[in-house]
């Protein structure tokens, strides 16, 4: 059986082998998930303030800054942080989880402040480097002191610190074996791997400033003054950079929910949506990417990240699948196809998305001005310009599909055939991917784990109708594992659709409700009686009436409402 014990250790989640449906990842109880998060944020900004603060006390010392004090000092805050971290690491091996329940939920002890282990490599490897930073502690704390004796120099300050280096290099060296025992043969090394690696150049070089600031019997000078504060000084960039990696890898967080499929998570810049899924499905050497995530300055970066923690690159990537041409399903789209040469499969109606690539500001006035229409005040308008203006397009290049995706198309991939449905309503280009064999969908953003619905106003006459009809379309699949756009994967895909269906009508209902006795409203006013006039001022109120204008046009379609003409703002009542 396989493990990421890295990733049990940092957020209480456990890749399970064996094959199959039954092959996913299974997590702790939110509680544990939460603290083991904490926990390794701690030990992450330990170890980046504490690297920050040796390598200015070791550029201090070069420089003769501040006399032999100020660098002391310096060296000894770092310490603090040093030991904070050694310490933050034994938390996350103590409080790892162990095991899986039989409904899939890991199992995780009650919380521990320290525990003994030494049959574990995870746990010796911890533990040797949190006695390294005390033996660190108590050099620092005795230079600081100062005013000592050549011999009480060598033994409080010299021989402590050479024994910390020793322990250093022993965590390092324990923390690879691990690495090399968990890691599946012949794979590519991924983000965990090369942490591990460049951690111990960090050692070794900590190891060799303390050779070199060993003290000569006879003058009490120390081998190499130089080569002490130097390596002192790139040991302790390398550990902060590499603490700071292993805190920002988890922005782009990469899972394997089945051999050969990954889960991108990647981040978002929206309220309420932080995140979003690319999917990762090995193929030919490589991988068929379903969806993107969002372009914009570094996001490229950060998908080649995520694929790196999947032993892939950008370049590995052999066909770029959208299941829309959202920003956030779509924004890298053209990026990959130049970087990696492969094409592009959409839906023939992606050019919803077209003006916002072209020319952004006329996008953004386009839905200023559909704003003003549905009764949004000239000053809320004026403060969304201003916020808006000098947002990215979220569209690294515009690219045009290479194949349309329609039904009948087949996609091929290490899983088996994919076939093309086509779902729109949240999107008119929305399609989802159907593997009947093992009976796995990718839904986009037509179903997911918590259902929110959204419609983009505008690009056909009747979204909410086309949705519902979507529905539809996915209920006659044989399906037992969603793959969603945003939030984990779930099964029981009946329950979501009766879940959408409910919540169609709710709304459909609000905004019947609102526009009852009489009343003649904008659809704005409507938006106030939703979700309350406190809230429209909120993010929210702009995805709300986008949701209110669809639900709108389709009870004027089913003549239950109407607009009043020449109104304008435009304003609706029950016919």
């Amino acid at each position: 059986m396989e493990f990421d014990r890295r990733l049990l250790r940092k957020r209480g989640i456990l890749l399970r082998g064996g094959g199959g449906l039954d092959e996913a990842r299974a997590r702790a109880d939110e509680g544990t998930e939460r603290r083991l998060t904490r926990v390794n944020a701690v030990a992450a900004t330990s170890f980046v303030v504490g690297g920050s603060l040796f390598s200015l006390g070791a550029l201090l010392a070069q420089g003769h800054i501040g006399g032999p004090r100020l660098p002391a000092a310096v060296f000894f805050a770092g310490g603090i942080f040093f030991t904070t971290g050694g310490y933050a690491s034994v938390l996350q091996v103590a409080n790892a989880p162990r095991g899986v329940d039989p409904d899939g939920v890991v199992r995780a002890p009650a919380w521990r402040w320290w525990s003994t282990e030494p049959g574990r490599l995870d746990w010796a490897s911890a533990v040797a480097l949190f006695v390294g930073t005390l033996y660190f502690g108590a050099s620092l704390t005795a230079a600081l002191v100062g005013d000592l004796t050549l011999a009480q120099e060598h033994r409080l300050v010299w021989s402590p610190e050479f024994v910390g280096c020793i322990l250093f290099l022993v965590s390092g060296h324990l923390a690879l074996t691990e690495m090399h025992r968990d890691r599946p043969r012949g794979g590519r090394a991924d983000l965990g791997w090369w942490i591990v690696i460049v951690n111990q150049v960090g050692s070794a070089l900590f190891m060799a400033a303390a050779v070199a600031a060993f003290l000569r019997p006879a003058s009490g000078d120390e081998l190499a003054v130089g080569i002490a504060n130097w390596a002192t000084f790139a040991g302790s960039e390398r550990i902060g950079c590499v603490a700071s990696a292993g805190n920002k890898a988890e922005a782009p967080r990469t899972e394997r929910i089945l051999p050969g499929v990954w889960r991108l998570r990647l981040s978002l810049p929206w309220p309420g949506v932080p995140h979003g899924n690319a999917w990762a499905i090995e193929h030919d050497g490589g991988i068929v990417m379903f969806d993107t995530g969002m372009g914009g300055k570094g996001r490229l970066r950060q998908l080649d990240l995520a694929l790196t923690q999947a032993g892939f690159g950008v370049e590995d990537v052999r066909l770029v699948v959208c299941t829309h041409s959202h920003t956030d399903h779509y924004g890298l789209a053209g990026a990959i196809v130049e970087r990696a040469g492969c094409e592009l499969w959409m839906h023939p109606r992606w050019e919803h998305v077209r003006l916002l690539a072209d020319d952004p500001q006329a996008a953004l006035e386009a839905r200023i001005e559909t704003a003003r229409q549905s009764g949004v005040p000239a000053a809320a308008l004026e403060r969304y310009r201003e916020a808006r203006s000098d947002e990215e397009s979220g569209i690294d290049v515009l690219k045009e599909p290479d194949r349309e995706l329609v039904p009948g198309v087949e996609i091929e991939t290490g899983l088996g055939t994919w076939q093309v449905h086509e779902t729109p309503g949240h999107a008119p280009s929305h399609v989802v991917l159907h593997q009947p064999e093992r009976k796995l969908l990718i839904s986009g953003d037509h179903l997911l784990g918590r259902t929110v619905l959204f419609f983009d106003y505008g690009h056909s006459p009747d979204p909410v109708g086309e949705f519902l009809g979507s529905l539809e379309e996915v209920e006659g699949l044989d399906v037992d594992l969603v793959l969603p756009g945003h939030g984990r994967t779930f099964r029981d895909p009946g329950a979501k659709i009766a879940e959408s269906r409910r919540q169609v009508g709710e709304l459909l209902g609000k905004v019947g409700a609102a526009l009852a006795g009489g009343e003649e409203r904008t659809a704005f006013a409507i938006v106030a009686e939703i979700i309350g006039p406190e809230n429209t001022n909120s993010p929210a109120s702009a995805w709300v009436l986008q949701i209110v204008r669809s639900c709108l046009d389709h009870l004027a379609l089913a003549g239950e409402v109407e607009a009043l003409d020449g109104s304008d703002p435009q304003r609706w009542r029950l016919t």
